[in-house]
């Protein structure tokens, strides 16, 4: 059953809820006071089976968050990431092959949303801003009944009550940045059938422990390092980006991918070279400019010149060599010792 009162549940402390992570189970997710937090609001959510939309900006980890807690309580998640080019069928089905049982060899194929109301899973429907008019509308039937019903034009209509163990969870990103005009404005009827937790922008405080717990997980123990990466990534993320020329997404996995790539004994890079690929190759001229010179400035324990980038390998096939290509290869080649140690 909903229920009556969203806030009041919404609001309970449950003091027996253990939140602590196996490490295959917790991989990079640090528990953090405000992380425990919104786990505990969303596993109150959860048990009254009322539906969460979770809002804030990327790489705040509302789509980890959901994948953490439904470890944490052993249940089936299923996700979708929703675009504008999503149709209806995609979500709840379309006509398919029947084979040998079907007289008319069509038969009905649920889509994953109809296949979590059936099955009883975790559905989570990232972007859900990102679907069309048409896709809103047909998922707010579903929300009020507890029922899916699909008429479809020459077979007949499908019906099928929603499992009770069900819930629905999406996501949305603010209106802004490069799917701007593709963000649907979710009207207040819609958002009514929901309870929104907010994922606020990460600050410096909780960053710096979120960094500090992945440099413990990787065995990193340059206290200094990390706070240099820290300091640069909330100050290039959240202070400077009326500056930049260009919009460029980073999130904790930037950070995480840093403290990685100088901490892996595999890969054996400088912090400096590390920032250069995983944040300087994103911009050119005047914004990689600017970058380089705040990282110089302020944080030179992470600084390295990207004039003095090495030569090309001796073995490199024979072409024209010039600066552009050998800062394009050094880059390549650290990305590589990443995707090459997982």
């Amino acid at each position: 059953m909903l229920l009556e009162n969203k806030e009041e549940l919404y609001n309970i402390e449950i003091e027996d809820f253990n939140f602590d992570l196996k490490e295959e189970e917790g991989e990079n997710f640090i528990l953090t006071d405000e992380a425990k937090k919104r786990l505990q609001k969303i596993k109150n959510l959860f048990d009254s089976k009322t539906p969460v939309l979770l809002e804030g900006p990327t790489g705040t980890s509302k789509t980890k968050t959901i994948q953490i807690l439904c470890k944490i309580l052993g249940k089936n998640l299923k996700r979708f990431n929703l675009n504008n080019e999503t149709t209806i069928e995609d979500l709840f089905g379309r006509l398919g092959s029947g084979g040998e049982d079907s007289w008319s060899n069509l038969n009905f194929i649920p889509g994953p949303f109809t296949e979590s109301c059936i099955d009883g899973n975790v559905f989570l429907l990232d972007e859900i801003n990102l679907g069309s008019k048409s896709i809103l509308q047909s998922l707010e039937k579903p929300l009020d009944t507890r029922k899916i019903i699909i008429d479809i034009p020459g077979y007949g209509r499908y019906e099928h009550d929603i499992n009770e163990n069900f819930i629905f969870v999406a996501t949305q990103n603010p209106k802004s940045g490069g799917f701007i005009n593709k963000r649907e404005e979710l009207s207040f009827k819609f958002i009514s059938r929901f309870q929104v937790v907010e994922f606020p922008e990460i600050e410096i405080d909780e960053l710096k422990r979120i960094a500090e717990g992945i440099a413990a997980k990787n065995n990193y123990k340059n206290k200094e390092i990390v706070e240099s990466i820290t300091n640069l990534h909330y100050q290039w993320v959240y202070k400077e980006k009326e500056s930049k020329t260009s919009s460029q997404c980073f999130t904790i996995r930037d950070i995480k991918t840093v403290i990685i790539t100088i901490s892996s004994e595999q890969i054996k890079e400088e912090p400096g070279d590390a920032i250069n690929c995983f944040y300087g190759s994103r911009y050119r001229g005047e914004a990689f400019d600017r970058l380089m010179n705040i990282i110089k400035t302020q944080y030179p324990l992470i600084y390295k010149d990207i004039k003095l980038i090495p030569e090309l390998p001796k073995d490199f096939p024979k072409c024209f060599s010039n600066f552009s290509l050998r800062k394009a290869f050094y880059f390549a080649n650290i990305a590589k010792k990443i995707i090459d140690t997982f």
